[in-house]
């Protein structure tokens, strides 16, 4: 009787480089921070985490004060999408479910971007986004660095030889993905036998991603990836 294959591939953790690439991508707003703050570049999921209040202090001690722009701004709707990875209305229902049950309250909302900068200079915690061609004053603008996206998945296959022996179990993989979404190097951190290791590499390299980004620009980066062979 013939054995079934399973094959899965899941991202497992994310590391950064810092390398910069030569193309500008669009940038439609800008985070800024009181000039005192000495963080350097965020993640978005950072961010995020500070706009939805469940990181509450900055890593030098400070309380994290984020103001919003109002829900009818087009730049808020964009920062909701690329910094929360969701709309505007999901973010809008995550607070009302907060307000509802007593565990929270939104960010303050401003109409300018002239508002969110008077707020950031007054609140040396401040957090807060203008739009990308605000003239910035009194405050310093914060690097921000996104993830980046698998757009293009190849499942590996199963070799001839591991299913003979009934080998199974995690190939972990490190991986650099280029500036065009490429993944340019592979590198073993965990393998195994019987062909497992290769068929894993050679599936991973077809993968594709969106870049990640840097400062509204792609960068290369890393991260690792687990690729799992299981029979059933």
């Amino acid at each position: 009787m013939r054995s079934r294959v399973a094959v899965a591939a899941v991202v497992v953790a994310l590391a950064w480089l810092t390398q910069t690439a030569p193309a500008q991508a669009q940038q439609v707003f800008r985070v800024i921070v009181h000039p005192d703050n000495p963080s350097g570049p965020l993640s978005s999921d950072e961010i995020s985490q500070i706009f939805l209040k469940t990181k509450s202090h900055w890593a030098h001690g400070a309380v994290a004060e984020p103001v919003d722009l109002s829900s009818s701004s087009s730049v808020r709707e964009k920062f909701s999408e690329q910094v929360h990875g969701r709309p505007l209305a999901a973010v809008q229902s995550y607070w009302q479910k907060k307000i509802f049950s007593g565990s929270g309250v939104p960010p303050l909302e401003v109409e300018s971007d002239a508002e969110v900068m008077a707020f950031i200079r007054q609140h040396p915690g401040g957090i807060g986004y203008v739009s990308a061609g605000a003239a910035l004053t009194g405050v310093k603008p914060l690097v921000v660095r996104y993830a980046p996206e698998r757009i293009k998945h190849v499942a590996p296959k199963y070799p001839p030889a591991a299913i003979r022996a009934r080998a199974q179990g995690v190939v972990q993989l490190h991986i650099v993905i280029n500036t065009a979404g490429d993944v340019a190097d592979v590198s073993v951190i965990e393998g195994l036998p019987h062909g497992l290791t290769e068929e894993a590499i050679r599936a991973v390299r077809q993968w594709k991603y969106r870049p990640a980004m840097q400062d509204g620009q792609p960068v290369e980066s890393s991260i690792d990836v687990s690729v799992q062979f299981q029979l059933s």
